[in-house]
């Protein structure tokens, strides 16, 4: 088969093609397009039109013969054989140019025969695709360590898994080639949801006797190589490909393959302890005067561990508490909220988004202190608050505020917290100027919108609050790593990759958060005790059980 045959037979046969595109295709495509079903009649007329004028003017250039362009160098007068089948995919397309072909029965065999070598060439390139694909894996992480040498990383790389061993690169240059019969032992170390059987991590450990690393350090020995494949699922062609391969190896090189292998069964606990009751706080933001002499409230977020177990004691701030003293909803706000007056006016039933829904914040709290269970501060929502600020504001309730107004009150500041939460309302409806906010805020013109932003400020200051946490663990993790013992438990590198890709993600913090457009009620397959540690997950899974049995309580959505 020619080459021209081949890329004839590669042509896309579905690409939208109209009367206007016609001049932007090649004469390949305009060829083909001229005897495509698929097109109205006028459309493959001109196309038809399109490919003789584009052969007659590339055949009195100067560039005939040049064979720029292959299919215009061809005859169109060809001989034609007793078999259209015996007939190259090339002559199949210009046999409808061909003045010997005078019946459209004739054509129409030509185009028959033409489409169905295409979709068996492009059948076969896609199952050949498949297969170099099988051969590849996304690496997270590649960790080496040579004989003598100081341990070395790599981040995004490619595993290739070849018929003779492995090799790492990163964009097609090789950087570690390991050869099967190299390999003296093989380790998967993988977490599997008991639910699904689904791997959420996995992690090889190849020991080599000889390796070699091409580059500046050429044929530098490596000894071990660990290579994080990070979320796999099981049935993934790739995966499967990559045991199948070492299981091969492994019967003819004898080399041992061990599988670590961590279980995770989720089960929802038959009963949810009492949430704290911490004392009372302010409904509305402190004056800046006063808000350091305050002594902060406890946090909604209970971060001691609770017990896995029922047999286990709880806590003593779990422990029954008297039902006078719990925090409870107001009957005065529950009967607003049922009335849709007050404050309830401005929201519906649809939850707040990610970066203004308390729940999502809370959790990421919740996660930092199960990493860092002392020194940090605290989110607090009462009951009634936590019911609002999870809904989002309805844009149709909010009142249309006037633009172009004189300043108000030059001389007083408005606090930012609340101006970022007014703009945050009115995010869909209209653009705020400066004086529109400060009319707002600073006078009583509008006082239920005040209110309201007032209490979604509540949410910003639990964000700043949130990123100082962020801040906090990073440099409390970097200060762990770099004294950590052979004795070190928790996986610190792994928490503070975490970390930092939670702070800078939004999507990624998501994807722990969420689940099917709702907040996680159960710890996520992704937060195992491999990648954060036994202490941080159980102390994470009692303060989730309180966060959850909290919301309930109040009312939230999301």
């Amino acid at each position: 088969m020619s080459a021209l045959d081949e890329a004839l037979l590669r042509e896309d046969l579905a690409a939208p093609v109209t009367i206007a595109s016609l001049i932007s295709l090649s004469p390949a495509q305009l060829a083909l397009a001229a005897f495509r079903p698929d097109l109205d009649f006028l459309t493959r007329q001109r196309a038809y039109t399109e490919f003789l004028l584009r052969r007659s003017m590339y055949r009195e250039s100067a560039k005939r013969g040049s064979h720029e362009q292959p299919i215009l160098e061809m005859s169109l007068n060809f001989e034609r054989p007793a078999s259209p089948s015996s007939m190259s995919s090339s002559e199949l397309a210009l046999l409808q140019f061909n003045p010997r072909c005078i019946t459209a029965r004739e054509a129409g065999t030509a185009q028959h025969l033409f489409f169905e070598r295409a979709r068996a060439k492009q059948a076969e390139d896609d199952a050949e695709q498949r297969r170099i694909a099988q051969q590849i894996l996304h690496v997270e992480r590649c960790d080496l360590q040579y004989l003598g040498g100081v341990p070395s990383f790599a981040k995004n790389l490619l595993l290739e898994i070849k018929e003779d061993g492995l090799v790492m690169s990163p964009e097609g240059t090789v950087m570690v080639q390991i050869e099967s019969q190299h390999i003296t032992s093989f380790h998967y170390v993988t977490t599997v949801d008991g639910a699904s059987g689904r791997a959420t991590d996995c992690t090889l450990k190849v020991e080599a006797s000889e390796g070699v690393l091409v580059g500046p350090d050429q044929d530098t020995q490596i000894k071990l190589v660990v290579i994080k494949l990070g979320r796999v699922s099981v049935s993934d062609p790739s995966f499967e490909h990559l045991r199948s391969t070492v299981a091969k190896w492994s019967a003819v090189e004898a080399f041992p393959v061990h599988l670590v292998e961590t279980r995770i069964v989720r089960e929802q606990p038959t009963a949810v302890p009492p949430y704290p009751t911490p004392p009372p706080r302010a409904t509305s933001l402190p004056d800046d005067a006063s808000s350091s002499s305050q002594p902060r409230s406890r946090s909604t977020t209970a971060t001691s561990p609770v017990p896995l177990s029922n047999k286990r004691p709880l806590p003593d701030e779990f422990q029954q508490q008297p039902q006078s003293n719990k925090r409870a909803r107001t009957a005065e706000l529950c009967q607003l909220q049922a009335s849709r007056a007050g404050l309830w006016r401005f929201v519906g039933d649809l939850p707040e988004d990610p970066l203004w829904h308390p729940g999502h914040l809370v959790r990421q709290l919740a996660l930092l202190r199960a990493i860092m269970p002392k020194h940090l501060a605290i989110i607090d929502y009462s009951p009634d608050d936590l019911a609002l600020l999870s809904r989002a504001a309805l844009p149709s309730a909010l009142p249309i505020l006037p633009r172009g107004l004189p300043p108000s009150y030059p001389s007083v500041r408005h606090r930012a917290p609340e101006r970022l939460a007014l703009e945050h309302t009115y995010r869909k409806v209209q653009r705020l100027e400066v004086d529109t906010t400060r009319l707002v805020l600073l006078t009583d013109a509008y006082p239920e919108v005040r209110l309201y932003a007032q209490t979604v400020a509540k949410t910003q200051l639990a964000s700043d609050t949130l990123k100082q946490a962020y801040a906090t663990v990073e440099l409390d993790l970097q200060s762990r790593i770099a004294r950590q013992t052979p004795e070190t438990k928790d996986p610190l590198e792994s928490l503070l990759d975490l970390v930092r890709k939670m702070r800078d993600s939004l999507d990624f913090c998501c994807r722990h958060f969420y689940h099917a457009g709702s907040l996680i009620r159960t710890v996520p397959p992704s937060l195992t005790h491999v990648n954060i540690g036994m202490g941080p997950l159980r102390r994470f899974e009692g303060a989730l059980m309180a966060i959850v049995a909290y919301e309930e309580m109040a009312g939230a959505v999301g």
